[in-house]
């Protein structure tokens, strides 16, 4: 058992600093002070610098495009970026800015780095990603409105203070502690503190023992990155590899990819809690997802209705249907007592829920583990190791 009193900090923190808190009304009222002074300048003046001509940086400034504010440039440290355009918006050095001038950070990797850098240099007025995404309440992943990741740690707050027990290594119940305090500060540093090698996601060797006769399900094949990390992992010898992609154009793309690979089997439809139809939107990259607005169609089937075969790992990515996916695959969980690796981020509720529901399904013992492989909100995964396996690779 883990006390909270051993959490070892100065003050509060984690679920330490949860357990203090009366109500989430009071608390939303404070993030929203600690940033007041912010926004409220950006509704007088809806004129914005996003730093971070990237990934991040792109997908914010369609964010603010939609709140109507207006993206004056990109503020980026990289002298090649520096003169460019970046989605038709000029590409500056931060040099080129005022002292008073509104900066959203949109930086992942080097938030923190910046922070500093923007302090240093007397640039005081600046949010990080989760302060805006508060603030706006924009939706996030599978959630209409990112508040709910703050919520949810009050409505079930006693969930979250047992959590802990689930997970029995130091490493997870560090990592669970610093993922409750990004939560209840959106201070992006707790996610740095607790990063971890991305390379590891789903793989990580100290959790996930990978024999040479593994039977592999890829639910949220992408690209197919994650079976080629699969096979490395597994020095190309297994028994069988199932991958599901449900974006047309994606699926494609990564069936082409493993279409002289043996073994293997490839399916173009999302694996869900019951087997029909559902919306889905077809963005073309890792964010494509069931949902209600979805321009097309796509089948959705039960893993049980699919795989006969035993399996021995299931990898799960899905955008928010990770719950969903297990559901539909009970049978196949309940008797094979594969290891699961699972995407914890995309709902507010997917830490205590999903490990919840392989409890439910497994009804035997099972070690759980958590890590983060993201310097900001995403990427959180949780593990799921049967001690009594019935598929032994």
């Amino acid at each position: 058992m883990y006390a909270l009193e051993n959490i070892g900090e100065k003050t509060k923190f984690g679920l330490e600093h949860l357990k203090a808190l009366e109500d989430y009304q009071s608390h939303e009222k404070n993030l929203l002070d600690q940033n007041k002074f912010f926004f409220e300048n950006l509704e007088k003046k809806p004129k914005i610098y996003i730093f971070g001509a990237f990934r991040n940086g792109a997908k914010f400034s369609k964010y603010c495009q939609n709140l109507g504010l207006k993206v004056a440039g990109f503020i980026d440290n990289d002298v090649l970026k520096q003169g460019t355009e970046f989605h038709g918006v000029p590409v500056l050095p931060v040099s080129a800015i005022n002292k008073d001038d509104l900066v959203l950070i949109a930086s992942g990797r080097h938030s923190v780095e910046i922070q500093k850098q923007l302090n240093k240099l007397g640039h005081k007025h600046w949010c990080n990603i989760l302060q805006f995404l508060f603030w706006f309440e924009a939706p996030f992943h599978a959630e209409n409105n990112f508040r709910n990741y703050v919520k949810d740690l009050f409505v079930n707050k006693q969930k979250y203070l047992h959590l802990i027990n689930k997970f029995t290594d130091e490493e997870s119940q560090r990592v669970l502690n610093h993922l409750i305090e990004l939560r209840l500060t959106l201070n992006d540093k707790h996610a740095a503190f607790v990063c971890d090698e991305f390379d590891k996601e789903y793989f990580d060797p100290s959790i996930i023992k990978l024999g040479h006769t593994e039977s592999f399900v890829d639910c949220g094949a992408f690209d197919g990155d994650t079976v080629e990390r699969f096979m490395q992992g597994a020095h190309n010898q297994y028994q069988h590899i199932y991958y599901f992609e449900p974006d047309p154009k994606t699926f494609q793309t990564v069936q082409n990819k493993f279409k002289a690979l043996p073994n293997t089997t490839g399916f173009n439809m999302a694996l869900f809690s019951e087997d029909g139809e559902q919306s889905f939107a077809n963005e073309g990259d890792m964010h494509s997802a069931i949902h209600t607005q979805g321009k097309i169609k796509i089948q959705t089937k039960k893993m049980d209705s699919l795989i006969s075969e035993p399996v021995s790992f299931i990898k799960m990515d899905v955008e928010g249907a990770e719950a969903a996916l297990l559901m539909g695959a009970k049978k196949i969980i309940s008797s094979n007592k594969p290891k699961l690796a699972m995407a914890a981020y995309h709902r507010s509720v997917d830490l205590w829920h999903l490990t919840e529901t392989v409890e439910k399904i497994l009804e035997v013992p099972c070690s759980f583990f958590l890590r983060h492989y993201s310097f900001i909100f995403d990427e959180s995964c949780i593990y799921a190791v049967p001690t009594q396996p019935y598929f032994t690779a």
